[in-house]
């Protein structure tokens, strides 16, 4: 699926996204079936998700896109992914050469 994220032409040409790596923590299932919860030792999910970040697309979810595209006058970008800000620990932002962000 494709969002299509509608920006006016003179504010695209301005536009740059941040490429961000951000450590997070995920929702996770324990065992299946029947276990002993005293052996039972919990691993939380923390994934690290890499990307162009997309600045205010949700309310308290950061979004991160694989790939973004200008077509005419509207942005198209393609595998979101919507990241809860309260799962957040940390986004450090990748410097990327300027020739790159145009």
């Amino acid at each position: 699926m494709t969002y299509h994220y509608g920006m006016p032409k003179k504010k695209r040409e301005q536009n740059s996204f941040e490429l961000v790596v951000i450590h997070w923590i995920d929702a996770f299932d324990g065992p299946n079936g029947w276990f002993d919860p005293k052996e039972y030792k919990p691993i939380p999910a923390k994934p690290v998700t890499t990307g162009w970040m997309i600045p205010d697309f949700m309310e308290d979810y950061v979004t991160v896109v694989s790939t973004y595209l200008y077509e005419d006058e509207d942005l198209t970008f393609s595998n979101p992914v919507h990241i809860p800000t309260k799962w957040i620990e940390s986004i450090t932002v990748i410097p990327v050469p300027a020739n790159i962000k145009k």
